[in-house]
């Protein structure tokens, strides 16, 4: 299998764990020990961005799935493309806030991978529309 392949593979199999399709797989050995991920600076809910390390990546991820009922995330991806260093995502996340509030927004990734490992993420979207819909709702 080429590299390019291998890439989008890697990537595609984060999203099936992240939506619950992949029950046999760990979460954290998707990614490098020393991952980082960043978020639109309007975020109010990650700080630093962007953040380091697999704790820091973890915290990331599970606070994000925090304001979603469990169960409920329907991602569709869009568009993939990659080479031999970065897979691009474009995608729709649909799901039911904490609150039962329908959510649905899209979003933009760049992974850029280390070997068969995330090693860091860039995460896109609009900000502005996630809080309308009220996924900050249970922040102070």
């Amino acid at each position: 299998m080429d590299t390019v392949t291998a890439n989008k593979r890697i990537v595609t199999r984060y999203f099936d764990i992240i939506s619950g399709r992949r029950t046999d797989l760990r979460l954290e050995d998707c990614f490098t020990a020393d991952a980082r991920w960043h978020v639109p600076f309007s975020n109010p809910m990650i700080k630093p961005n962007p953040k380091c390390g697999l704790a820091g990546v973890m915290e990331v991820l599970s606070s994000g799935v925090a304001i979603y009922q469990a169960g409920s995330l329907d991602i569709r991806i869009e568009s993939m493309t990659g080479d031999q260093e970065d897979v691009a995502v474009q995608l729709t996340f649909i799901a039911r806030l904490a609150n039962g509030a329908p959510y649905d927004n899209r979003y933009f990734f760049r992974f850029r991978l280390e070997g068969e490992r995330i090693a860091e993420v860039w995460e896109y979207l609009d900000t502005l529309h996630q809080q309308h819909q009220g996924a900050f709702a249970h922040l102070p």
